[in-house]
């Protein structure tokens, strides 16, 4: 699966390299996730990486 991030001319990722290489890998495993948020809580245990639900819902 390929995620697209789209950022606004002028601002950098909160979602690039071994987070977004992480993310990709994880989506397709069985167990999976069962919300948006539950991405976003996944994100900030295991890369510190703190978004808003809105953000995260944007790109899924």
């Amino acid at each position: 699966m390929t995620i697209e991030v789209k950022n606004a001319p002028g601002k950098t990722s909160k979602i690039s390299g071994e987070t977004l290489t992480g993310l990709q890998a994880r989506l397709p495993e069985p167990i999976g996730f069962k919300s948006c948020g539950e991405i976003k809580n996944w994100l900030s245990e295991k890369y510190q990486v703190q978004l808003a639900y809105k953000t995260v819902h944007k790109i899924f």
